[in-house]
């Protein structure tokens, strides 16, 4: 519990369908998360939100946290990160993001003000941490988006978003959309890994790879 210095987040989209004979489906898990009720306060059970689970470590490991000879709040640390999700993929690199944004909180580090806007690709931003973040719709389902746009307008944080359903023709995907920053022809990319050395999360579902 948050009272306890700890708190579990969890980020999940229900899964709901139809199949190609016209039955309605859902996903149990998501389904069933839905439907449970909160508890009143901390310190009752009167809800129906008691939920078993074990924590199993993820795949992501040595993150990058080494500090600059000479930080400023918009080039904290040695080496970038770069992180690409799409939908509830966005949870863990939240968490990647968070964990960066904790330790340059504990050694003093201040925000700087800024006019930046979150224009895709906005290079005046931050390289510390630049997220590539696909959804289909901004204003259904970009999650943490007001986080994302605080951090931005702080220059915490460089964002490239790709809303696949807002597009006017076609659709755009966080490939596309990394490939187009910074100039195009993968420019962005290049100069991440190849110039800065930098380190590269990705986070979602499998059809990401293509």
């Amino acid at each position: 519990t948050v009272s306890n210095g700890f708190a579990l987040e969890l980020c999940v989209a229900v899964v709901e369908g139809s199949t190609p004979f016209g039955r309605p489906y859902t996903g149990c898990c998501s389904k069933y998360l839905e439907s449970i009720s909160p508890c009143s306060d901390q310190t009752t059970s009167d809800g129906s939100d008691i939920v078993r689970l074990w924590i199993h470590p993820g795949s992501f490991s040595n993150l990058p946290l080494d500090i600059r000879e000479n930080p400023s709040p918009h080039h904290y640390f040695t080496t970038p990160v770069l992180y690409v999700g799409a939908g509830t993929g966005i949870a863990p690199l939240r968490s990647l993001i968070l964990e960066r944004e904790a330790i340059m909180m504990q050694n003093g580090a201040t925000s700087i003000s800024s006019s930046a806007t979150t224009v895709e690709g906005n290079r005046d931003g931050n390289d510390d941490n630049i997220l590539v973040f696909g959804c289909r719709s901004k204003a259904k389902d970009y999650y943490y988006g007001e986080e994302w746009e605080e951090f931005v307008k702080t220059k915490r944080l460089r964002i490239i978003p790709a809303f696949s359903r807002d597009q006017k023709v076609g659709k755009l995907y966080v490939q596309r959309a990394l490939r187009e920053a910074g100039g195009g022809s993968g420019e962005l990319i290049v100069q991440h890994i190849l110039e800065h050395n930098g380190a590269v999360y990705i986070a979602g579902g499998s059809k990401m790879a293509r």
